[in-house]
């Protein structure tokens, strides 16, 4: 009796114990069934621009002149020559910087900055204008050089604020202004008594370019450095 009841009780801890074991084995379904996820990629600006592109503003492009062609075939200035240049950043100058830096994914701004170098000491005048009609007769004058009551600040505030040009992300233009940079050598000065005083200043620059060596004559240089910034993006509708 003492064997039969020790050999049921090992009979009955192997059934539970093979019974656990083969509980232990049993699994639930699970599988990896997806991902979610998402990439985004930074937005491209300009290409690496170790020097800005340098553009030519054409000054003597639609000169006018008292007596002679030749002098616009040597980009000459006289007393008596007058002009006027076209300010189209949009089509003119921002289509070639995108052709050669690439088209930035994003909005962004284009503010030009004018520098004068003016070789004839005030004597050639500059205005802004929407007409592309070229004059002899100053209009609103921006610069009449160094110590003059409208000077070069005029110019630089008018050129800034007047074709600063606007490209939204896709690269259409959100502005695009256009204004013409006109530009006079009086022939002679208006005001009765200063003929002589400024035929005088006048003679004494041809002079000097007549004396100069090359390359040193006295110049007019006009240049815009275009900046562009891009825009804080806006909450779409």
């Amino acid at each position: 009796m003492k064997k039969r009841t020790l050999a049921l009780g090992a009979l009955m801890a192997g059934v539970a114990l093979t019974s656990y074991s083969v509980s232990g084995t049993y699994a639930k379904y699970t599988s990896e069934i997806g991902t979610v996820s998402d990439t985004v990629k930074v937005a491209k600006w300009f290409k690496t621009i170790e020097e800005p592109e340098s553009l030519k503003l054409n000054l003597l492009d639609t000169a006018k002149f008292v007596d002679t062609k030749s002098l616009k075939s040597d980009d000459l200035v006289a007393p008596g020559t007058y002009g006027v240049v076209k300010l189209d950043v949009a089509n003119d100058m921002l289509s070639t910087i995108t052709g050669k830096f690439g088209t930035p994914e994003v909005a962004y701004t284009v503010v030009p900055a004018i520098t004068v170098t003016d070789g004839t000491s005030g004597k050639i005048h500059f205005w802004i204008d929407d007409s592309d009609a070229a004059t002899d007769v100053e209009g609103t004058v921006y610069y009449q050089g160094e110590g003059a009551e409208n000077d070069i600040e005029d110019l630089e505030a008018a050129i800034s604020k007047d074709i600063t040009t606007e490209v939204n992300a896709d690269g259409t233009f959100k502005s695009q202004p256009v204004k013409y940079l006109h530009w006079v050598w009086v022939y002679e000065d208006k005001v009765p008594g200063n003929v002589a005083e400024q035929d005088k200043t006048d003679t004494g620059l041809g002079t000097s370019a007549a004396n100069a060596e090359p390359d040193s004559e006295p110049k007019v240089e006009l240049k815009l450095d275009l900046t562009a910034t891009q825009v804080k993006p806006t909450a779409s509708e």
